[in-house]
């Protein structure tokens, strides 16, 4: 009789359970009762396992075997961790050394390539930002040779200039325009090399409103925890715009099918849910749109004019040992 192999499919893809229960919107509890000896699981649950590892129902099942066909557990061991890279003292998983998604970070990456979605939202709504955020993407698919996830600022800075022509009168056609120079006006004077100014025309001279950069911290404070509602819609318009391109198809089922409730976070659990995936899938989105890119430097710009704009006082770490 066969018995169902989850632990050891987890553990020979790099997969925690922690990162399984993410990606199928579902509880660490739910996971680990799926894990546990002897648990027997529903033709339902093994097709959503198979479909989110990549695997055939065959590969989540252990035929019983005899002593003498038994492999010693080191030579099991030593097996799965041959196809991981050693980086130090820590092995890194064949699927994440592939990706290379050891370079992404939310605060040093993530952040400040999404952060102008967070603040159209901020200044616009979540309605109208997604309708931005959308016609961002639909217009990037038409690109003729230049077609890419453009969420990311750095991407923009690398489109080629038919590509931004096309995208300046696509979105001046579709009645956003004014909509996004007013939502990112003063974010442009406070940071003039975005990526986005040839959407924006000339550098203000002065700020719209005075107290923007007041809430601009708070924002970003606010964006620095990954579970605040700022960053959650900040990654919801990040993600929808994958779903108008067509890059991203979720299987029924699953909470990503539910996604426009989204809009419910934090008040009902299936959009925690939804927000946990987006969070678990974000990763692999950026790190996919940035590693096509030749260099990245809008990120360290955009912490080093952080610091231009309001320096931080240092004097009185003086004598403390670092």
């Amino acid at each position: 009789m066969a018995k169902f192999y989850l632990n050891k499919v987890l553990e020979q893809r790099g997969v925690t359970q922690y990162n399984l229960s993410q990606l199928l919107g579902v509880s660490t509890g739910v996971v680990s009762r799926w894990c546990s000896e002897g648990y027997n699981p529903t033709l339902k649950t093994l097709n959503k396992l198979a479909k989110a590892l990549g695997v055939r129902i065959a590969d989540l099942m252990e035929p019983e075997v005899t002593d003498s066909e038994r492999v010693h557990p080191l030579k099991v061991q030593q097996s799965v961790l041959e196809a991981h890279r050693k980086k130090g003292k820590k092995f890194i998983p064949p699927l994440i050394d592939k990706l290379d998604l050891s370079f992404i970070g939310w605060v040093h990456n993530i952040l400040p390539e999404l952060v102008w979605l967070a603040i159209v939202e901020k200044q616009l709504g979540f309605h109208r930002s997604a309708e931005i955020a959308a016609e961002f993407a639909k217009i990037g698919q038409s690109f003729p040779s230049d077609r890419r996830w453009i969420a990311c600022l750095s991407s923009f800075a690398h489109l080629q200039e038919q590509s931004k022509e096309a995208l300046l009168h696509g979105l001046t056609d579709a009645g956003v325009i004014s909509d996004l120079r007013y939502a990112l006006g003063d974010f442009y004077y406070y940071y003039p090399k975005l990526p986005l100014d040839f959407l924006l025309g000339d550098v203000p001279k002065e700020q719209e409103e005075k107290k923007f950069l007041d809430q601009y911290k708070g924002w970003l404070s606010d964006l620095f925890d990954k579970t605040s509602i700022t960053a959650t819609r900040m990654l919801a318009n990040a993600v929808y715009m994958d779903f108008v391109c067509g890059r991203l198809k979720v299987f029924k089922g699953l909470s990503l099918a539910r996604f426009p409730e989204i809009q419910d976070y934090p008040n009902t659990d299936i959009a925690k849910q939804i927000a946990s995936s987006l969070r678990a899938m974000i990763n692999t989105s950026v790190s996919h749109e940035l590693g096509k890119l030749k260099d990245t430097i809008w990120s360290s710009y955009f912490w080093r004019r952080g610091f231009e704009i309001e320096p931080v006082d240092f004097s009185h770490l003086k004598g403390v040992d670092q």
